[in-house]
């Protein structure tokens, strides 16, 4: 199992590259956005794989508050990146907000 943890800022995005726990996997501008219309939230980043092979399984994503609280979660999906390569990531949480968000994390399976 992977986590990737990342602590966002009050804009709610974060641009340091963030190590996910496998080697050569890190995760960059992790954002935040609320989407009143659709009334969701929208999680987007993007993985990048320095390895000589490919990295997969399923990403579930859930959100934290300053006190280490969940406040939501996002669906569960596939994701498959490439050797050598990055990939964005885009997932919309229903029920949820970036109001009071601090903190990403992001599981493998």
């Amino acid at each position: 199992m992977l986590i990737l943890v990342a602590a966002l800022t009050s804009s709610c995005t974060q641009k340091n590259e963030i190590e996910t726990g496998v080697s050569g996997l890190v995760a960059k501008d992790i954002v935040c956005n609320n989407d009143e219309k659709y009334r969701t939230t929208r999680i987007q980043g993007r993985l990048v794989n320095r390895n000589s092979y490919d990295v997969s399984g399923h990403a579930h994503i859930q959100m934290y508050d300053k006190d280490n609280d969940r406040i939501g979660v996002c669906p569960t999906y596939s994701l498959i990146v490439g050797e050598n390569s990055g990939k964005s990531f885009r997932a919309w949480c229903k029920e949820t907000s970036c109001t009071g968000m601090d903190s990403v994390k992001i599981i493998f399976k």
